[in-house]
Parts: C-alpha cells; sequence; structure tokens
C-alpha cells in the first residue's frame, strides 16, 4: 500500500474519508476539499489541545505554542479553525445543498469536541471518573471526527443514511480503540519513541 505518513502525522481521517467516497463508488476528488478540512480541523484541535495540556513537545518536536509563544498558538489554533471552513466552501464539484450539510456535520462536531475537551478538563479534578463517562469523553474527542470522515465520504457519494449511520457506530468504536491505545502509550512511552 501507499505510504500516508507525511510531516510525522499519519492522516489517517482523511484517508478515511477519500477511501470511503472512492469504495462507494464516487470520484475521490469530490472529497478531497472535505478531507482537508478535516485534517486541518483535527490539527487545529492539537494545538488548542497542547495549550490546555501545557505540552511542549508532539511527535518528538516542540508544540506551536512552545514554538511561537501562547498568544501566537492560540491564534493559529483559531485561524486553522477557519481554514478548515474555508477548505470545506470550496467544495465546487459539489451540490451546495451537499456542501451545506457537510458544514453543519463538521460544525456539529467541533462543538462535540469542544464538549469533550471540557469533559477530560474537568476529569483532571476528580478521582471518580466512570468507564462510561470516560467513553463518552473519547467518543467526542476522537471517535466524532473519525465518524465525520466516514459519514462525510459516504454522504459525499449518495450512500444512505444508514450506510453513514453503521459507519457513524464503527467509528465510535474504532476512536475509542484509538484513543486508549494513545492514552496507554502517553503513560507508559518515551516520548522520542
Amino acid at each position: 500500500g501507499m505510504d500516508y505518513a507525511v510531516d510525522g502525522g499519519k492522516k489517517l481521517r482523511p484517508v478515511l474519508c477519500l477511501t470511503t467516497c472512492k469504495v462507494l463508488g464516487e470520484d475521490v476528488n469530490k472529497a478531497l476539499p472535505l478531507a482537508a478540512a478535516i485534517e486541518i480541523m483535527h490539527n487545529a484541535t492539537l494545538v488548542h489541545d497542547d495549550i490546555e495540556d501545557g505540552d511542549s513537545m508532539r511527535r518528538g518536536s516542540l508544540t506551536v505554542w512552545k514554538k511561537f509563544g501562547l498568544a501566537q498558538g492560540l491564534n493559529i489554533g483559531d485561524g486553522m479553525i477557519f481554514k478548515s471552513y474555508e477548505s470545506l466552501l470550496d467544495s465546487s464539484g459539489l451540490p451546495s445543498e451537499k456542501v451545506l450539510k457537510l458544514v453543519g456535520m463538521l460544525t456539529n462536531t467541533l462543538m462535540k469536541i469542544v464538549e469533550g475537551q471540557h469533559m477530560e478538563l474537568n476529569f483532571r479534578e476528580r478521582d471518580d471518573v466512570e468507564t462510561k463517562e470516560y467513553e463518552e469523553m473519547v467518543y467526542r474527542k476522537t471517535g466524532l471526527l473519525f465518524g465525520l470522515s466516514l459519514a462525510g465520504g459516504a454522504l459525499i457519494a449518495d450512500a444512505s443514511e444508514n450506510v453513514q449511520t453503521n459507519l457513524i457506530e464503527y467509528a465510535k468504536k474504532t476512536g475509542l480503540a484509538f484513543h486508549l491505545s494513545d492514552d496507554i502509550l502517553n503513560l507508559t512511552a518515551d516520548q522520542e519513541v
């Protein structure tokens, strides 16, 4: 297969979006603006996440806010959110009602990511976090963006609501596994590795 790893990032979400669109029989180019929007949005959340966590390193490099300062880090993250929307709104190959639906999906996803981050920040003050609460937080922080990648690619390919819903359910489970392994690595692995 092709190696999609560029700049240290896996680009997993856009690959899922493009692959879903292609597998469902649509021209993959129609999904490029959404795939780019998702990747930019994902990275915007990481920029802000690093600030909120006080992290100075990500994938062996200085985090954005450590490199450019706190104020610039916040501004860069904010700018990336708007760039994400700009990319999606540039979907000239799609009917406007489809673009509008995707904008709604992206907005809903972003709001739920913010809620997930709020949950995680609150969890730090507690020692009684239930498994169900953790799973809900993970779904919001990780599963939803996977879900948008799959369901968005499916929507572009005119897949049924049922197919989109099933893909979101799949993403919920995959996101949990992905986030769990990430959390375990954060607790056990060497930053350089």
